[in-house]
């Protein structure tokens, strides 16, 4: 059984980002008195930074707990998925930059009951990986091209093999 985090480091960064985004746009709102268009504009991107704040909050008490059967998310919400019942792995590579550099990958489950995210910053994210792609084989799942690219691109690879893809 492993568990697995995020760094504290990764969740600060997210708060700055919000935090700054909230008072950025916030300032003209609170400071002056801007047009209708302005100020639903200005609102509009102050709830959009919101929304990421509360993800950062989830983000941070969220932990991912491995072991032979599945894996559980606790945190805010709890979340379980078992192996034998998976039935989609996505693996997306999110750049930063327009040369490719600098970027993250999100990992995405997926079983009858629903689905899981978990992108690269948590602790273990390689392991949370490795065992996806050994339960993916096991129950002969189809995976996409740029999955199979993101999977190499790591050093993981999967045998695409006659599929059997419940989920959609």
């Amino acid at each position: 059984m492993t568990a697995c985090v995020y760094p504290p480091a990764a969740v600060l960064a997210d708060y700055a980002r919000s935090g700054s985004g909230i008072a950025i746009a916030a300032a003209p709102l609170v400071f002056a008195d801007p047009a209708l268009p302005v100020m639903v504009l200005l609102s509009a991107i102050v709830f959009i930074f919101a929304l990421e704040l509360v993800r950062a909050v989830r983000r941070q008490w969220t932990k991912v707990v491995i072991d032979d059967v599945g894996l559980i998310a606790t945190g805010a919400t709890h979340r379980r998925l078992r192996w034998a019942d998976l039935r989609r792995l996505t693996l997306a590579y999110y750049s930063t930059r327009r040369d490719g550099s600098n970027g993250w990958l999100r990992l995405t489950l997926a079983d009858t009951h629903g689905r899981m995210s978990i992108d690269s910053r948590i602790r273990g994210f390689d392991g949370i990986v490795s065992r996806a792609v050994d339960a993916a084989r096991m129950n002969r799942l189809a995976i996409d091209p740029a999955t199979l690219s993101n999977l190499s691109g790591i050093g993981l690879s999967i045998t695409v093999a006659p599929h059997r893809n419940d989920a959609r």
